[in-house]
């Protein structure tokens, strides 16, 4: 398993506007998350991605679509085949056909479906009559913390088990010592500019002749 996993962070590439690819999209027999979102949200669910590759899921995305296939057809043999349906929601996923078509097909095949909302939306249309009252989780008005274990308690729920053992209180505590370390770098940067706008307006009075 060490293999695969070492297999799959080679191969990644950057996807112009949208920042580098987590990993290359899953290929194997074993079970597997698809990932439902708007190419415009790329950046922010590549985050995403990549932590449930970190939690030990494997997960097919559509930038693994290889040169010269047809790409409704991958897609269509991607959603057949997983065993897990994610979306992740922000306005511009509610407004996306690709991602609408790609919910009417799990929901049609009855596939396991999980909502996760990476920002405050509103489902419009048949996207809130279909997958309204399916489970959902609030990312954005949830703590790190309560995000992953709601996230990994639902996918357990639906039936998804992880590819690998991993401590999960582990990956939470290094993903808030990293938020930590960049709030307090936050904080410093705030603290050394207050500081040296204190010194430009002293000088700036200096120069001016009010301290004379």
């Amino acid at each position: 398993m060490a293999e695969n996993k070492k297999a799959q962070t080679n191969g990644t590439k950057l996807v112009p506007g949208k920042g580098r690819m987590p990993y290359p999209a899953y290929r194997g027999s074993e079970p597997y998350i698809f990932v439902s979102y708007s190419h415009r949200d790329s950046a922010l669910v590549f985050m995403e991605i990549e932590r449930l590759n970190k939690l030990g899921y494997h997960v097919w995305y559509d930038e693994g679509i290889s040169p010269g296939n047809e790409w409704t057809q991958e897609i269509a043999q991607a959603l057949e085949h997983c065993s897990m349906f994610v979306v992740f929601f922000t306005p511009n996923s509610a407004e996306s056909d690709n991602v609408q078509n790609e919910i009417d097909f799990c929901l049609n095949e009855k596939k396991p479906c999980l909502g996760v909302y990476l920002k405050q939306t509103n489902l419009q249309g048949r996207t809130k009559l279909r997958f309204g009252m399916k489970q959902a989780i609030l990312k954005y008005n949830m703590t790190e913390e309560e995000y992953v274990f709601k996230l990994v308690g639902a996918l357990e729920q639906l039936g998804m088990k992880v590819a690998d053992k991993v401590d999960v209180s582990s990956t939470i505590n290094k993903t808030s010592a990293q938020e930590n370390k960049l709030k307090k770098n936050k904080k410093i940067m705030i603290a050394a500019l207050s500081v040296g706008g204190v010194i430009i307006l002293c000088v700036s009075l200096a120069l001016s002749g009010v301290f004379s």
